[in-house]
Parts: C-alpha cells; sequence; structure tokens
C-alpha cells in the first residue's frame, strides 16, 4: 500500500471553511488544472467546461447563490463545472478530427468509432445527453479532489449551487452548457471545527466482494 496516497487521502475532508488569506500557488493551481484536464471521460469525449474564479467580489456573489456557504467566500480558488446540454455529429467531427491531427492516422481510420459514438452518445435525446455529461464531470471532480490532497491544497465538492441564478450569472443561457456542480479550493481555516472529526467509512470487508 502506498502510505504517501493514502495519508493525503486520510488528511482530506470537505472544508467548510477557508483561511481567505493564503492563495494558491501557481505551480500548485497548474498542477491541479492540468489534472483536470487529463480527467478520463466516456469515450474521451470531454463534455464540458470549466470557469474558474479568482475575484473576491464575484466569490461573495456566488456565495449568495450558493446557499450562503462561507466556503465560497472564502476559498483561495473556485470551479463552476459546466456540462454539455446536447451531443451532435458536429462535435463527434471535431473531436475525430482531433484525435486524427494529435496521433497523426487518416480520419477515415476513425469512421468506424465515429459509428460506434453516433449511435450511443449521439443519438441520445438532449435530456439525456446532459444527464450523461453530468455524469462525466463527477470524474473530473474526483480526480480534481485527489490531485488537491496530494499537493497538500484543500477543497471542498459541492452540489448545493443553485444552478439557474449560475447560468444567468456566467451567461450560460444560450450556450450549449450548463451549470452542475462546483468545488472551492484552497487552505482550511483554523476555525473549521470539521477538519478533526474522524473519516468515517464502510470497512473494506463491507464494500468489496472479491470472486474468482
Amino acid at each position: 500500500m502506498n502510505k504517501k496516497i493514502i495519508d493525503a487521502l486520510n488528511w482530506r475532508y470537505a472544508s467548510k471553511s477557508f483561511d481567505h488569506t493564503k492563495k494558491i500557488q501557481e505551480q500548485d493551481w497548474d498542477t491541479i488544472e492540468e489534472s483536470i484536464r487529463l480527467t478520463a471521460s466516456s469515450y474521451g469525449l470531454q463534455p464540458w467546461k470549466f470557469i474558474v474564479v479568482t475575484n473576491d467580489k464575484m466569490k461573495v456573489d456566488l456565495e449568495a447563490m450558493s446557499y450562503n456557504q462561507k466556503q465560497v467566500s472564502t476559498c483561495s480558488h473556485f470551479i463552476l463545472m459546466t456540462a454539455m446540454k446536447s451531443m451532435d455529429e458536429t462535435y463527434i467531427d471535431s473531436y475525430i478530427n482531433d484525435i486524427a491531427e494529435t496521433r497523426d492516422i487518416e480520419v477515415e481510420s476513425l469512421e468506424g468509432y465515429k459509428k460506434v459514438m453516433m449511435s450511443t452518445i449521439g443519438s441520445m435525446p438532449d435530456e439525456k445527453a446532459e444527464v450523461w455529461a453530468k455524469n462525466q464531470c463527477y470524474i473530473a471532480m474526483g480526480q480534481a479532489l485527489s490531485t488537491a490532497a496530494l499537493i497538500g491544497v484543500d477543497a471542498c465538492p459541492m452540489e448545493g449551487i443553485v444552478k439557474p441564478e449560475f447560468d444567468k450569472y456566467f451567461e450560460l443561457e444560450d450556450t450549449n452548457y450548463t451549470s452542475c456542480m462546483a468545488i472551492a479550493f484552497g487552505y482550511r481555516s483554523p476555525e473549521d471545527k470539521t477538519q478533526f472529526a474522524k473519516k468515517v467509512r464502510f470497512t473494506s470487508e463491507e464494500m468489496f466482494t472479491y470472486r474468482g
């Protein structure tokens, strides 16, 4: 067992209040950002965009749209995770072209892969595609939380946001993206008593079943 990883995950908790005087160093933020960029997604389609907020006044505005949770205004960096509302052939073609260019292969060689994506994701009704895209965002959230813990940055995952208000604030209403969830990053406040609570998880025996 890798003690460094397990210790970092035991140290991590959902911070309820940050020390607003402490800001994340650029090199650490770059690590978190790159980790999110490298997140796995179904078919590699990356149906998301992320809005990063560091402006203090904006964070105060957003706190009011987040049920007045103070971690929004006290954090160093706040990420709004947005998911695609629909997935069409134009987007899939763009992704196919990106694969071909990145790997220096012919677009035609990816025709079968495109057909698979079109028959599954591309054929979904918009409502179902949006749910699928939001589920992909959870993968990015998990990766971001783990990465932050490994470099000693605190974080708080947040589903408790008023999504229509966020959509209006960031002018997403007429785009193909909608607010999904958020993460506040920073350094825990000494006054946040939650950090001293023992982590509660099921045992491995309760959680895992082995076969074969």
